[in-house]
């Protein structure tokens, strides 16, 4: 059953990404390279069944979007949905073929991918799939800098700086990434913070390292 203004299905995809310099950096307004490897996420969102709410299938698993309490996907679909004022109540099927936690921009790539598709199914631009995907970010990382939202949504090589126009890169060569999993996950957020606190503790010392990278 389809909701007024709303098309039947839609869909969207994404790129995982690498990020050469700037791993963490970036967050404070130093200059990153990242690059879109093929590996990524894709999502299907369509209309939800009448009184539903709406839903995200991930990994045999669902989760209604909701307001309030610990982040997790289904916060994190509640901000994705709520943002650009137009809320259409969906149901979501998204998979990825990236490691959580592994440093690949997982969370980013199921972002823009269901940014992408609920975009769509509103009759939105993809301006409005990335700022979905901004907010989406913004449960899982707190303070994201916007690199792996940008990597996942554009591919190929670029130049981000925080608050910056992007700089596509055109390497002299082609690259080729030898990507190791340990199998150990670890969170973003927490290394944000933790950098943050550093930060906050010894500015000057910080301030050094941060202008080694520019």
């Amino acid at each position: 059953m389809s909701q007024a203004g709303v098309t039947n299905k839609a869909s969207g995809r994404a790129s995982g990404k690498v990020i050469l310099f700037g791993e963490h950096a970036v967050v404070h307004g130093v200059p990153a390279i990242a690059v879109g490897i093929d590996r990524g996420a894709e999502a299907t969102a369509e209309p939800a069944a009448a009184g539903a709410a709406s839903a995200l299938e991930l990994d045999g698993k669902t989760f209604e979007a909701r307001e309030g309490g610990d982040p997790d996907l289904g916060l994190a679909l509640h901000a994705l949905l709520a943002e650009t004022g137009v809320s259409p109540r969906v149901h979501v099927t998204a998979r990825a073929d990236l490691p959580p936690g592994g440093g690949l921009g997982c969370s980013a790539a199921l972002g823009v991918a269901i940014g992408r598709a609920v975009s769509k199914l509103a009759g939105q631009d993809d301006d409005a799939a990335l700022a979905r995907a901004t907010a989406w970010e913004g449960v899982f990382h707190g303070n994201p800098s916007g690199v792996d939202t940008a990597a996942a949504a554009l591919g190929g090589c670029l130049r981000y700086v925080r608050g910056e126009a992007i700089t596509r890169v055109s390497p002299a060569r082609d690259l080729w990434l030898a990507i190791g999993k340990t199998g150990v996950g670890s969170s973003t957020r927490e290394m944000v913070e933790g950098v943050a606190r550093v930060k906050q503790r010894q500015p000057e010392a910080v301030a050094q390292t941060l202008d080694a990278f520019r």
